[in-house]
């Protein structure tokens, strides 16, 4: 948590990991909101993520929370780990059908095992985000 919040002494990292979480959180729901797949921005988000291999696994909990919101947010709203994002969770989850969030992340923990079978990061994300971007439900 210290590390998460640059309060680490042991760790020299630069990155701002509130900003880090908020902007993939923004992605994501750029990607899955109805409407036309975005193409390029799957690709640039996917490219983005790659650019610091470092920070994979962390981008990879970060996704496993948003997905889990989605999935909560049904039954127990309050509950969601993101509440900072309550609202966009609330128009998201109006405007999609629930099967679909199961959809994604089962989508994302395939992407995972793949990444753990040394599958190349970049093509995992590409295909995981183009199918964020074109299953709207």
């Amino acid at each position: 948590a210290q590390r998460l919040l640059n309060l680490d002494p042991e760790t020299e990292s630069k990155t701002d990991w509130i900003w880090f979480r908020k902007r993939i959180l923004e992605n994501c729901f750029r990607l899955i909101r109805p409407g036309r797949p975005n193409v390029r921005q799957a690709l640039a988000f996917s490219w983005e993520i790659c650019r610091n291999p470092d920070s994979l696994n962390d981008v990879m909990v970060i996704l496993k929370t948003f997905f889990r919101d989605l999935i909560l947010f049904s039954r127990a709203p309050e509950a969601i780990t993101n509440l900072d994002f309550y609202q966009a969770y609330a128009d998201i989850y109006q405007q999609n059908l629930p099967d679909v969030f199961h959809n994604w992340l089962e989508s994302l923990f395939q992407t995972e095992y793949r990444l753990m079978f040394n599958s190349s990061p970049r093509l995992s994300l590409d295909r995981f985000f183009l199918e964020l971007a074109f299953d709207k439900g």
